[in-house]
């Protein structure tokens, strides 16, 4: 029998997808730019994206004329023309600062979109959501090192850039109450088409027979993965699907260093992490904000508890309450009390030890320390492999730590 997948796993399949389908885009746009401008090359691939939407919107019962109509002509032209300059300019960054930096300062998108819509959209925004924002430009102030030596201005052009996705996505967001996906698609690749299709032919330059092919592929990946995208929002909601679009950081990272040998530096690193759990606390602020009073939204990552509590998460459903109960407990009550000293203090002891459990084989490392500390829970079953002896060690260290044995 053919598996059934639900509406949300669907939609998590489509966006998984769309994200690696743009990462490999972006691997081999990177690997273009050393030959060709990036006007040549989104020219190709705005001319393909113009094709593609034009044949889908004339199977079937779709007519381009149909699509084509819009009570928001004018924003939706806007909303193109930005995303056009918008990927011209990412492309070149890629060649310049490289495939990490870029994204790592892109993924702050979601925390500019939540500051924005203020603005542009009238969204009320609370602390708790602007606490997780501010926590975001901390880590792209990391990024950015601003003052150092290292200190690249190009840097500053990303984040222009991600300023400027972030008002296409409000924009796109607008439109939508009244334009459907298959609409702003229309738009978007009609409008780039025109934009590039007019000033390309003043840059291009004569392309290689097998870099056509490498051109070929770069716009069928862009066209595949808007198209999955815009399914994956047609079956799950946007706060759902949100987190797994920073998947992209994390193949377009692998693909840096394995084939372009960039470096992760260090900065880069610690910033885009505080960035991305900047996005997961605003995506739980914004939980926790639309819940209904007798719903209740449980905190479930470990390395977060002390925050989700602060933010109102009535309890949590985490591996570290079983591998250490008593502290967690007492974290707990800590946060009820507001004693914030004495939370902050069990909150930074209970981190080594989600280090040392946080792994593959976590059932058998948390059945462990349950051992070390005499509640006793057995062994794990296969295929979950046993703790090793280095493992152990840091386990029995972090339980030290924590006075449990």
């Amino acid at each position: 029998m053919p598996t059934k997948f639900s509406s949300n796993t669907k939609g998590i399949i489509f966006i998984v997808s769309a994200i690696f389908c743009l990462s490999l885009m972006d691997g081999f746009t990177r690997y273009l730019t050393d030959y060709y401008n990036v006007i040549t090359i989104n020219m190709f691939r705005y001319f393909f994206l113009f094709l593609f939407v034009i044949s889908i919107n004339g199977i079937g019962n779709k007519s381009v004329i149909i699509v084509s109509k819009s009570k928001y002509k004018k924003i939706q032209i806007i909303r193109g023309t930005i995303l056009a300059i918008e990927m011209c300019f990412a492309h070149y960054l890629f060649f310049k600062i490289g495939l990490i930096e870029t994204h790592a300062i892109f993924a702050s998108c979601p925390l500019i979109v939540a500051a924005l819509s203020v603005f542009f959209l009238g969204e009320k925004v609370g602390w708790r959501r602007w606490c997780a924002i501010l926590v975001g430009f901390l880590g792209i102030l990391i990024m950015l090192r601003p003052g150092s030596k290292v200190f690249d201005p190009l840097s500053l052009i990303a984040l222009v850039c991600a300023f400027a996705f972030a008002i296409y996505q409000i924009l796109t967001r607008y439109v939508s109450s009244e334009d459907s996906p298959d609409t702003s698609l229309f738009y978007t690749g009609i409008t780039g088409f025109v934009i590039l299709g007019s000033i390309g032919p003043f840059f291009y330059t004569s392309i290689e027979n097998l870099h056509w092919l490498w051109l070929l592929v770069v716009c069928m990946l862009g066209a595949g993965g808007h198209f999955l995208m815009i399914n994956a929002f047609k079956h799950s909601e946007a706060s759902l699907l949100q987190p797994f679009t920073y998947l992209q950081l994390v193949f377009v990272s692998i693909i840096g260093v394995l084939i372009f040998k960039e470096k992760l530096e260090t900065e880069v690193l610690i910033g885009a992490i505080i960035v991305i759990l900047a996005g997961d606390m605003k995506l739980f602020a914004d939980l926790i904000r639309r819940a209904k009073p007798e719903n209740m939204i449980f905190s479930a990552v470990d390395a977060l508890l002390y925050s989700s509590y602060q933010l109102g998460a009535p309890g949590s459903i985490a591996a570290i309450l079983t591998a250490a109960p008593g502290p967690s407990v007492k974290l707990w009550n800590a946060v009820i009390a507001e004693d914030w000293n004495e939370a902050k203090d069990l909150h930074e002891r209970l981190m080594p030890l989600w280090d040392a459990i946080g792994l593959d084989n976590m059932p058998s490392l948390c059945k462990y320390a349950q051992n070390l500390q005499g509640l006793e829970s057995g062994f794990a079953r296969r295929p979950t492999a046993p703790a090793t002896d280095d493992q152990k060690k840091l386990v029995k260290n972090a339980l030290t730590n924590l006075n449990l044995i």
